[in-house]
């Protein structure tokens, strides 16, 4: 998001060297991309350069928001560079690479973060704010309730496992965050209205 691109361009302790996309993402929006974000010193590069760019010597860290399918690739290529990784979640499909890529970072003694960032979004840290001092009273019970609102391309929903495997990991993380506790037991239902276009 602007807001997301915004935090990094204006931070004075880094600079965006590089934005690497998609071919097909830089042959449409390129320019816009540029202006848009105000990254007119950013370099931007296809996908197929992303190991180029790892040979930098001026670049310390990594930011990876692709699709799930990348992340292990890119965040142990990453880090065998030399380069610190802040990866969008979840880092990986299953538990035993998470924690391979956690293991390659130590190994190299660099930073791998796993960025849950809504924890940071004004309205959930009020709510942690009004949590922590009392003025709700005494919580017993916290619900979220979470959809896209618009279905997303079917480009996208083919390399995804859906909302449940992209999303639901930030309700999770919000809802031990504010109420400071572990479920002891996990369900979930859910349903989706099926759209002949995605095949």
């Amino acid at each position: 998001t602007q807001s997301t691109w915004d935090n990094i361009i204006f931070n004075q302790r880094c600079r965006l060297k590089y934005q690497i996309e998609l071919q097909s993402v830089l042959d449409k929006v390129s320019n816009e991309i540029s202006s848009i974000l105000g990254m007119s010193e950013t370099k931007l590069l296809p996908n197929s350069r992303f190991h180029e760019v790892l040979n930098d010597p001026d670049l310390h860290g990594v930011v990876i928001g692709s699709v799930i399918d990348t992340h292990e690739s890119y965040i142990i290529a990453s880090l065998n560079a030399g380069k610190h990784v802040m990866c969008e979640k979840p880092l990986a499909r299953d538990t035993a690479t998470i924690q391979r890529c956690y293991e390659l970072a130590d190994k190299n003694n660099l930073s791998l973060l796993c960025a849950l960032q809504r924890r940071f979004d004004a309205s959930h840290e009020e709510a942690y704010r009004r949590i922590q001092a009392g003025e709700i009273g005494k919580m017993v019970r916290i619900k979220s309730m979470v959809g896209d609102p618009e279905l997303s391309p079917s480009e996208y929903l083919k390399l995804s496992w859906g909302i449940f495997l992209d999303s639901c990991i930030h309700d999770f993380y919000s809802l031990t965050w504010l109420t400071g506790q572990l479920p002891t037991t996990v369900y979930a239902v859910g349903g989706a209205n099926y759209d002949v276009t995605v095949t």
